[in-house]
């Protein structure tokens, strides 16, 4: 009898040593996925913004918010400057004491933004061609300043 509870004990444990790899034991999670970088936040968000057809419909001060709120939290995401709880020139003064931009990027978001606000908080009504300059310069500073970023091309575009 000692040789049969020997290797009773011995397949008892070899079954719930099976048992435990095959159903307790917890598979190893997978890595996380990359991060996604910021201009492509960035422009995913500004795609969504344009088919929303805000413009379309009437809706300047929403499309305004929206676009600015992008541009801000680009910058934020982008160069670690706090901008999305800040007002417009407060976040023009930290961005003037920071070297992250150059002078011709700066007076860009200067421009941006006091015309956002007009639009957003004065109840300016814009005209066509400032609603697609504004969108266009947002779309073209997030392109500019992530390539002087990566130091690469984007995606889709050619080697300089």
């Amino acid at each position: 009898w000692g040789w049969y509870a020997f290797w009773l004990v011995l397949v008892l444990l070899a079954a719930g040593a099976g048992y435990y790899y095959v159903f307790v034991r917890q598979a190893p999670t997978p890595p996380p996925p990359p991060p996604v970088p910021h201009y492509k936040r960035a422009l995913d968000a500004l795609d969504a913004i344009e088919r929303k057809q805000l413009v379309e419909k009437g809706l300047y001060k929403e499309f305004y918010i929206r676009v600015s709120d992008v541009l801000r939290e680009y910058v934020e995401g982008q160069f670690g400057l706090p901008a999305s709880e800040r007002t417009t020139e407060e976040f023009l003064e930290n961005l003037q004491q920071s070297a992250l931009l150059g002078l011709q990027e700066q007076l860009l978001l200067k421009e941006f933004l006091r015309h956002c606000d007009l639009v957003k908080f004065a109840g300016t009504e814009p005209t066509s061609e400032e609603i697609k300059n504004t969108f266009d310069t947002c779309k073209q500073f997030v392109k500019d300043t992530a390539k002087t970023q990566l130091q690469a091309p984007m995606p889709g575009e050619e080697a300089e």
